[in-house]
Parts: C-alpha cells; structure tokens; sequence
C-alpha cells in the first residue's frame, strides 16, 4: 500500500484500489490493474502526487520506468532511475525521454558507515551486519526496489538491498549525505529527511523494527527499537512513530523521548505527512486515519474510514452482470439523486396526534459519490412534529430552520454509480434479468420518516434528496400528507 495527504485528502493505494477519501465526504475508489510490487501488509508502489493533491504523476513516472519517485513541488519530482551502468536519483520537471536537468549517481557512492547499537534488531555480532552490502555494493542497488521521500528538507533514498541511505538537500545538485545501515534479505528500510539529518526505519519480515535519527556526519542522535512498526514522518512538532507492541501513535522530539502518544484500535502500516507540518494519515489494509498535532502538541483523530475493503469489492449485482455476460449502461458525470425504478410509492398517510413513518425510494441516477441531504417542507409540515429521517437504516435527526424546513445529512451514504433505466442493452435471458434486477437494486435507497401528526390536513408535503458535494438538482416529491 501507499498513502498520501495534502491534508484533507488522503489517498490510499492498494493491491487492486486506489481510494480518495476526501474531507468533504465525495469519496471515490477506482480498481486499479493488480500490481504484485504493491501489497496490503507494507509501504509499497509508486505513488507519485503533488503536496498540494494538485497533480499527480504516478502512471508517467510507471511508464518511464521509475522504481521510486516522490514529488518535490507542483511542477517538479524525484526519482530514481536505472541507468546502463548504475542507479540514479533524477530531479526536475517530469521528462519520459531522460533529459533530467539534475541527475546524481546514487548507485556508486562512499557512504559512512552508522555505527550501529548493539542489540538493535540484530543479535548477531557487528562483522556481519553488513553483508548484503558486501554482496550488493555500497549504493542504492536495483534488486531491492528503493524507497525516496520528499520533504521540504530534502529527499532521501534508501536501499534495503545495500544498507544504503543518500540524503540531498533542497537545491543541491550531488549527495549532501550518504550512510550504510544493516540490512537483511527480509528488510524494508524507508528514509525521511530532517533538518538535523535523516530519519530511518528498518522493519525485517513485517515484525523486529527499529527507528534511527542520523546527522549528516554519521552521528546517532537517537535510536528507538519497535515492532511492526510504521515508516516514521517528520512533523514540525517532532517525529511520528507507530509501536504495535504497544499500539501506540507517538510523538517524540529528535531523540526519541516521547512528547505525545494516542492509543489506536487498530495496526497502522504506512504513515504519511501533509505539506503544513501538523497534519497526517494512517492506514492498514482496512482503515484510514487522518489526524493533527494540535496546538498543546496532543495528537488528535480527525476521521477514520473504516470501508477500505468494501470500496474496492465488486457488489453481488456487479459479479452476476460479469458472469451473465451482460454489461449494462452506467451513468456518468456528477453524483445525482432520482426517482426509483420499478416500483410505485405508497400513499402518505397519517392519524391525527399519533406517530406516524413514512417509507419512500430514490436511487442513485448520476456518478458516484459520498453523502446525501434531505429536507423536509411544505405546508403539510406545519402540522407536523418531524423526529428523525433513516436512509439505508442510518438515523439521523431533522433539525428545523425555523422556517418551515426541516433537514438532515448523511455524509457516509455511498451513492454507488447509477445504472441506465431502462436498461441498455436490454437483458436476453434469465441470467441477465436476474443479474439486473440485483444491480438496479444496489443502486436505490430507503428513507423512513419519523414523526408525529398533530390535527386533520390534506396539505401538500415535499420531500427532497441531493447528493452532498454536487450541483446535481434534487429529486423532490411533491405530495398529499393525508392526516384523517
């Protein structure tokens, strides 16, 4: 998996998705071809978006055959590139034919040799810490695939398959640092620049882990042994960390020396940093988190999203049209809320000083999307006390405008893309009729309306649903609540 957030959008990478959670609640998940370099236990993939979520250069970077890439700004990256005779670190505005403005050789380098803490991970004796570097050599080394980070102090390349970290500073056009870490053929090992150095996490087999802060000149400022631990981001108010022995989220100063920590419920595996310096993100293969340092330096959840796995599932009325052979028409454009098909509303009606429900059915006719309102109106509404609406059995309660409206949101209801009605092409067989009935059924919603009447009326109710974050025009009913 790999993540990113400008903030209040993070994205998330994954075997076979790729989901934009956005803080505005329109969520999208695109199925993404499987890709065995990327996994759900770990960091992996190239995921290659721009600080402010602006641009994203994943799929050129891909076909320029990148092994790892980050952006620097909105206009520019890094990368690193396989050359004939060794590895480089290319920087400047995205180029597919090779003419990079600024290219270092990370393959062939001297790096310093981190004087390592006894114990760390390894138990092993010093002398043979170091011999995949001896196999591999001393640079970044193509058969391990690198890791690279940017940040605004710089960009950092790691190499599990070497050992090797190079750091490069803003604007510097050779390597300002470069180090030789332990490493084994189980390792990860992931970098992130400083303004005291580089921030190093090992993790071997997904389990024995530890965090090192190293200076330029090769001197441990701090060292930190984990399990399971995430990549560690560097935050203006210190350095965020993940212990699963402890299934704590830490901050902690250059050192190591905990400033804060949060309990989560769940095993984080990637973390990742927003351009401010106090914002950040977490994710396993089954949540999303995002979070801030807020201003006494406590960490603080902002929102989870906890549907990584069923965004990315195909619905059972999807996997039948596949096995039927029947691939119908799907609506384009943007989130939108219509009548349903299929099926006749039921009058309203209602008795006078008794509670009364209300079922009625829409379904999704537009793009996907995340969230609905609906508002309740009319002159039937003066004689009526309005409890609560549900929507697909999520209550909420209707709040009065004090001008005759009452209205709830729902900003987890998933608007799933609308289905074609009729249908195009039409269903030939008892299959195809099967497999639509169920897909046009996985695009509607109920909604019930709670409340209770309080004297005779004929008068006219409305009801109106639209999409959160779209400027699609509601579907509106217009009809007799008839209260005897």
């Amino acid at each position: 998996m790999r993540l990113h957030t400008d903030g209040s959008t993070v994205v998330l990478l994954t075997p076979k998705t790729r989901i934009s959670w956005r803080e505005s609640g329109r969520n999208t998940t695109e199925t993404v071809p499987e890709n065995p370099a990327v996994t759900d236990y770990d960091r992996s993939g190239l995921l290659c978006i721009t600080p402010k979520g602006e641009r994203d250069f994943s799929a050129r970077l891909a076909a320029a055959g990148a092994l790892a890439a980050d952006a620097i700004d909105e206009e520019t990256v890094a990368a690193v590139m396989l050359g004939e005779d060794s590895t480089y670190l290319v920087q400047g505005p995205l180029n597919t034919e090779g003419d990079w403005p600024n290219v270092i050789d990370v393959g062939r380098i001297e790096p310093t040799r981190v004087a390592w803490p006894a114990g760390l991970i390894w138990k092993k004796g010093d002398k043979t810490l170091y011999d995949l570097a001896d196999t591999h050599g001393l640079g970044i080394v193509d058969c391990f695939v690198p890791t690279l980070e940017c940040n605004s102090h710089g960009i950092a390349v790691a190499s599990s398959g070497s050992g090797a970290v190079v750091l490069v500073r803003p604007g510097c056009t050779e390597i300002s640092a470069s180090f030789q870490l332990p490493s084994q053929d189980e390792a990860a090992i992931y970098a992130c620049p400083t303004s005291e150095g580089v921030l190093v996490t090992i993790i071997v087999d997904g389990q024995d882990s530890a965090y090192v802060h190293i200076a330029e000149d090769g001197t441990l400022l701090g060292h930190r042994a984990a399990q399971c631990a995430t990549p560690a981001v560097n935050l203006d108010a210190g350095i965020l960390i993940y212990d699963d022995s402890s299934s704590t989220l830490e901050l902690t100063d250059a050192s190591f020396s905990q400033l804060a920590s949060l309990v989560l419920s769940w095993p984080a595996l990637d973390a990742a940093a927003a351009p401010d310096g106090a914002s950040f993100a977490l994710a396993d293969a089954e949540h999303i988190l995002r979070g801030h340092v807020n201003a006494r330096g406590e960490l603080v959840i902002v929102a989870e999203y906890q549907e990584v796995k069923q965004a990315g599932a195909k619905r059972p009325g999807e996997l039948a049209a596949i096995e039927a052979k029947w691939d119908p028409e799907r609506s384009q454009g943007k989130s939108a809320v219509g009548f349903a098909a299929g099926m006749s509303p039921a009058p309203w009606t209602a008795s006078a000083d008794a509670a009364f429900e209300l079922v009625m059915h829409a379904r999704s006719t537009g793009g996907p999307g995340q969230g609905i309102r609906v508002t309740i109106g009319g002159d039937a509404a003066k004689h009526c006390a309005f409890e609560a609406v549900s929507v697909d059995g999520v209550r909420q309660e209707l709040k009065d405008d004090g001008k005759g409206n009452w209205s709830a949101e729902f900003p987890s209801i998933e608007l799933v893309r609308g289905l074609a009605y009729p249908y195009n092409p039409k269903p030939k067989n008892d299959a195809q009729k099967h497999a639509a009935a169920m897909f046009l059924e996985e695009t509607h919603l109920e909604l019930r309306v709670f409340g209770k009447a309080t004297k005779a009326s004929e008068d006219l109710m409305s009801v109106a649903i639209s999409a959160l974050n779209s400027d699609s025009p509601p579907l509106k009913w217009m009809r007799p609540l008839a209260i005897s």
